[in-house]
C-alpha cells in the first residue's frame, strides 16, 4: 500500500510537471480537476508551482495565456491551493510590460483575482511580492499595476488591510512622491482606499487634509494646529496610528517650536487612548527618538515640559508592549509551534510553504482577536488538508490556537485578596476639554480600604 501511494504521488507530480512544460489552453480544466480531486500536494501543484509561475511570465503569447488562465481558474475554484497560487502574483505584475494586449489584460485580471480571492487573513502573505515591485527601479507600468492591487484590498477585506497599514503606508507614501505621473496618481488612489479603513471617528473627517500633507509639507503646521484642538475620545488602534504617525514625525521635525509642541500634545493625547500596547509598538522606535531629541533641544520651558510628558506616555506604552509574549506581524513563534505540533521541524517544499502561509493567517487573526476555535478550523486548519487527515489538522491547530491565546495575555499584578466589602469595580474614561485625563481606567473600591 505504501509503495502504491508513493507511486501515485510521483505519478501526479510528474504528470503536472510534464503538463506545465508544454502547457496549452486546453489543459486548464484537467489541471484544475486534478488539484480539486487530489489536493495541491498529491496532484503535484505544490512541487511544480515555480514552473507554472515561469510560464505565466513567458514571452510566448499562447504559453503565457494558458498559464494565466490556469492560475486564475485555480484561484477561483481551488481555495485550498492558495498557499501556492499566490506565488504567481509577481509574474502577473511583471506582465504589465508585455507587448501582447491579450497577455497584458489576462495578467492584470489574474493578479486582481489573486488579491481579491485570497483568504482575507492571508493578505499580508502577498506584501513581500507587492513591495518588491514598488521599488523605484521597477518600470512604471509594473508599479502602477501593483498599486492598483493595493487599492483592491480595502474593498475586499478592510479589517485585514487596517492591520497591515503600518507596513503599507510608508511604501505607498514613497510612491506618492514619484516623478512619474502615472505612479503618483495610482499611489494617490491607493492611499485614498487605505484611508477608508482607518476607522477612527476623531480623525476620519481630516483624512483629506492628511492626504494633502503627504505631498505638500508646507501644509503640516496648519494641520498640526487643527489636530491639536481635537478631543480624542475613541480608542486609538493601529490603523489610525499608521496614518497619523508620518504626519506627527514631520511636525516634530519642523523648525517652529509651536508645531513641535502641538505634535507632542497630539502624541500625548492619543497615547492615552491606546488600549493594546502592540498597536503602538511599531511606531515607538520612530516617535521616541524624535521626541527625546526635542525634549533636550527645545528652549521654551513649557513646550519642553509638554514634550517630556509625551515621552513619559510612550515609555509607559513601551513597557506594557515589552511584557506581551506576542509581537504584531511576527510569525516566527507560530511557525515553530506549527512545526512542533505537525512534527514538521524538517519540512521542505510544499509543506514548508503551507506552514509559513498558515502562520501569516494565524498571526493576523491574533492581531484582530479572531480567536474562536471554529474560526481557526476554517481559516488555519484547512491549509494542512493536502498533507494530513482532517482529524489531525483540527487537533493540532487547536493546540497552536491555545498557545496563541496565552501569547496575547498581558501579565497584570494580582489584586490582594481580602474579605472587605467591594463597593465599586469598574472601568471609566475622563476627559476635560481637549485633554484626556483618564482612559479605560480601572477603579476598584473596598469598604475600609484606601
Amino acid at each position: 500500500i505504501i509503495l502504491q501511494t508513493t507511486s501515485l504521488k510521483i505519478t501526479g507530480i510528474m504528470s503536472l510537471e510534464a503538463t506545465f512544460a508544454a502547457l496549452k489552453i486546453d489543459d486548464v480544466q484537467s489541471v484544475v480537476d486534478a488539484v480539486k480531486a487530489d489536493g495541491a500536494a498529491k496532484s503535484g501543484l505544490a512541487a511544480n508551482i515555480s514552473v507554472l509561475a515561469a510560464r505565466c511570465e513567458s514571452k510566448d503569447e499562447a504559453e503565457a495565456l494558458a498559464a494565466l488562465k490556469t492560475v486564475k481558474t485555480l484561484v477561483e475554484e481551488c481555495p485550498q491551493a492558495q498557499a501556492f497560487t499566490k506565488e504567481c502574483l509577481t509574474a502577473c505584475l511583471m506582465q504589465a510590460m508585455s507587448k501582447s494586449p491579450e497577455v497584458k489584460q489576462a495578467s492584470e485580471e489574474t493578479a486582481f483575482a489573486i488579491c481579491e480571492k485570497i483568504n482575507p487573513f492571508a493578505m499580508k502573505s502577498l506584501l513581500p511580492q507587492i513591495f518588491q515591485k514598488l521599488a523605484v527601479e521597477v518600470k512604471w507600468p509594473i508599479r502602477t499595476r501593483t498599486l492598483k492591487c493595493i487599492a483592491l484590498f480595502g474593498k475586499s477585506f478592510p479589517k485585514q488591510l487596517g492591520d497591515a497599514l503600518p507596513e503599507l503606508v510608508p511604501e505607498v507614501t514613497a510612491c506618492m512622491w514619484d516623478t512619474k505621473k502615472q505612479v503618483k496618481d495610482a499611489a494617490t488612489e491607493a492611499m485614498k482606499g487605505v484611508l477608508t479603513v482607518v476607522g477612527n471617528r476623531d480623525i476620519e473627517y481630516m483624512t483629506g487634509e492628511i492626504l494633502t500633507a503627504i505631498t505638500k509639507p508646507k501644509e503640516v503646521p496648519e494641520i498640526m494646529h487643527k489636530m491639536a484642538g481635537v478631543t480624542f475620545v475613541q480608542t486609538v488602534e493601529s490603523p489610525a496610528l499608521a496614518m497619523v504617525v508620518p504626519l506627527l514625525l514631520r511636525g516634530l521635525r519642523e523648525k517652529q517650536i509651536a508645531t513641535k509642541r502641538q505634535s507632542a500634545v497630539i502624541i500625548n493625547n492619543m497615547s492615552k487612548l491606546v488600549d493594546n500596547p502592540l498597536d503602538a509598538a511599531p511606531f515607538l522606535p520612530l516617535l521616541l527618538p524624535a521626541l527625546e531629541s526635542n525634549a533636550e533641544s527645545i528652549s521654551d520651558p513649557e513646550a519642553r515640559e509638554v514634550t517630556e510628558r509625551a515621552v513619559a506616555q510612550l515609555m509607559r506604552l513601551k513597557g506594557l508592549a515589552d511584557k506581551q509574549m506576542s509581537v504584531r506581524g511576527d510569525t516566527s513563534k507560530l511557525e515553530d509551534l506549527f512545526k512542533k505540533e505537525f512534527s514538521a521541524e524538517d519540512a521542505e517544499g510544499g509543506l514548508s510553504e503551507v506552514v509559513k502561509y498558515a502562520s501569516v493567517i494565524a498571526s493576523t487573526m491574533m492581531d484582530l482577536h479572531f480567536m474562536e476555535d471554529i474560526q481557526w478550523e476554517k481559516n488555519v486548519a484547512s491549509q494542512f488538508t493536502s498533507y494530513f487527515d482532517k482529524e489531525k489538522t483540527v487537533a493540532n491547530t487547536e493546540k497552536v490556537r491555545e498557545e496563541a491565546e496565552k501569547m496575547l495575555v498581558v501579565p497584570e499584578e494580582d489584586d490582594e485578596e481580602d474579605d472587605a466589602e467591594e463597593l465599586c469595580n469598574c472601568t471609566f474614561t475622563l476627559a476635560y476639554g481637549t485633554k484626556i485625563l483618564l482612559h479605560n481606567t480601572k477603579m476598584r473600591l473596598k469598604r475600609g480600604k484606601r
